[in-house]
């Protein structure tokens, strides 16, 4: 597969299973987003146990790349960017804080 494939691939995926939402940065005006958010996700220590659970927001690059601070949201849910978790070049993965 090529890029161009790839990037359709990723935004068919968030056509079918993403939420619209909107976010900010800083004093910004509002963006328009579409998002997929993984809602405790398990984050593991070196011996494989969970010490603690996660909301994670998955944003199409294209569209947005979230930085740690900026505040997602989809209805009533609002958190902020605490970290970025991945990054591939096409989905941009945030581990959400608040």
């Amino acid at each position: 597969m090529n890029a161009a494939e790839f990037a359709g691939m990723h935004a068919d995926l968030m056509a079918e299973f993403g939420e619209a939402g909107f976010v900010t940065r800083g004093t910004a005006e509002p963006v328009a987003v579409t998002v997929i958010i993984d809602r405790g996700v398990a984050q593991t220590d070196d011996y494989g146990r969970v010490v603690r659970r996660v909301d994670v927001a998955s944003f199409l690059v294209a569209e947005w790349q979230p930085q740690a601070g900026d505040r997602l949201t989809v209805g009533a849910w609002t958190k902020a960017v605490q970290t970025l978790d991945d990054d591939d070049g096409f989905v941009a993965k945030a581990v959400m804080h608040g």
